[in-house]
């Protein structure tokens, strides 16, 4: 397990999505689609590109301090080891963290906040009869859809390849009680013993995605998890001839974002298009 795939078990754990590999060095929008290659996604546009308006709605924010099994710190004020920096002022101090296991990290924001496509089903019904500027049509089966996203604001993230990798932040017992929770600050000094496999430090941008595909039959919407298992077992739908052909969505009117599904003739066609 390589430390992406573990930093994606974490966050899956955690925050129940996906992650973005490297986080926050990553473009991530809403509404981006593509395909995926095992735990990656490869982005391919965005479904503006279609003529589609999206409807975004913003949860609560919130912090985020994750550290994966053997990971080590240690507070040091004034030259003596402490609990906490809290409340120590400008005495000079050290946060030394330690990783006794290879493919370990540790992630801190500041603030994290969770964005999502509201009007999905909506949109959902439309795919199936947009097309791009150039006339290309949407592909159910194949794309997916990022409709939900996790941003870091002050991100704080240490990855390291081997075992025994030291890292040390050196300034102000005020200045590491805030990076503790999340917040880079002009000062503060950073040794490494050996070279990180990702680092980011005070940057802002996507840590996590959820994925979502919209079916053509039915227009309804699969929501993904980070189960491979789950997508490759998803890669054949198995249609019933009680879902509508194609033809009978393109040529509805708009209908509501809420609309229930539509009876088929019994005599139409099931296999679903290309």
């Amino acid at each position: 397990m390589g430390i992406g795939d573990r930093f994606g078990k974490f966050l899956k754990d955690e925050l129940d999505c996906r992650s973005v590999w490297p986080p926050v060095l990553t473009p991530m929008q809403l509404g981006d689609y593509g395909v995926t290659d095992g735990a990656s996604f490869q982005k391919l546009g965005n479904i503006t590109d279609f003529g589609l308006t999206l409807e975004i709605e913003v949860g609560q924010p919130s912090s985020l301090n994750l550290v994966s099994s053997g990971v080590k710190q240690t507070r040091l004020a004034a030259g003596a080891a402490v609990p906490a920096f809290q409340g120590l002022g400008n005495v000079a101090a050290k946060l030394g963290i330690e990783f006794s296991r290879s493919e370990s990290f540790v992630l801190k924001c500041r603030r994290v906040e969770r964005t999502q496509i509201r009007n999905l089903g909506a949109l959902a019904l439309r795919l199936s009869r947009a097309r791009t500027a150039d006339g290309q049509a949407w592909k159910h089966l194949a794309w997916k859809i990022v409709w939900q996203l996790y941003s870091g604001c002050d991100v704080v993230f240490l990855a390291t390849r081997g075992a025994g990798t030291r890292v040390e932040f050196s300034g102000s017992a005020d200045a590491l009680q805030q990076l503790e929770m999340g917040s880079l600050s002009a000062g503060i000094g950073v040794q490494t013993s050996h070279s990180l496999g990702c680092e980011v430090l005070g940057q802002s941008g996507p840590v996590g995605y959820g994925l979502a595909r919209v079916k053509v039959i039915g227009a309804g919407v699969k929501f993904f998890s980070s189960d491979l298992e789950e997508e490759e077992a998803d890669a054949v739908e198995h249609l019933s001839a009680e879902e509508p052909p194609l033809e009978s969505l393109a040529d509805e009117d708009e209908p509501a974002a809420d609309a229930g599904p539509v009876t088929a003739d019994p005599a139409a066609p099931t296999k679903e298009p290309s």
